[in-house]
């Protein structure tokens, strides 16, 4: 259990210096991103009426399909037969 621990301990410090390197970039990122939540926010409710719209029409489109798969059946054999 003990040599468990102190290899994760060692594996965990190994990643110190990488994750070190990584804060400047990140902390760059924040003003910007900081500054992007509001608008995205605000288009998180037009977002989520789309997306209901879009599940309403789902299955009205899914029982369509059969019906257009033989249409263009017909239709491809129709090509084949015309000169």
């Amino acid at each position: 259990q003990i040599t468990n621990i102190r290899s994760r301990l060692t594996q965990l410090r190994s990643k110190i210096p990488q994750l070190r390197s990584q804060l400047p970039h990140l902390r760059s990122k924040l003003p910007q991103l900081r500054r992007q939540l509001p608008q995205l926010r605000s288009q998180l409710p037009h977002l989520r009426s789309q997306l209901s719209h879009l599940r309403i029409q789902l299955p009205h489109l899914r029982s369509q399909l059969p019906h257009l798969r033989s249409q263009l059946s017909h239709l491809r054999s129709q090509l084949l037969k015309s000169p």
